[in-house]
């Protein structure tokens, strides 16, 4: 969402409820039973997102993806990535 001619900025917000149910063998693999037990009540992910326009042809972004750096899983014995941040820069080589 454009705030100014040269700044953006984009927000996620996201709620997953606790898996209720998952096949018992899952259970068995080591750490899934203790991860579900201790984390029943579901999580929250949120990201950011800085844009600049820097010039006509060239933006900047700035990325943090989980920016709380929840531990989840939205498969059983999956565990997500931790809070990440990129660093990216776009540059329009033909048009204006």
């Amino acid at each position: 969402m454009p705030v100014t001619n040269w700044l953006s900025v984009g927000y996620t917000f996201q709620y997953n409820s606790n898996m209720e149910a998952i096949d018992g063998i899952f259970n068995l693999i080591p750490g899934v039973y203790d991860f579900r037990k201790a984390n029943n009540s579901g999580f929250v992910l949120m990201d950011l997102r800085l844009g600049f326009q820097i010039t006509s042809k060239l933006e900047s972004w700035v990325i943090v993806k989980n920016l709380l750096n929840e531990a989840y899983s939205m498969r059983p014995a999956l565990l997500e990535e931790p809070r990440s941040l990129t660093l990216r820069l776009n540059y329009l080589f033909q048009g204006h």
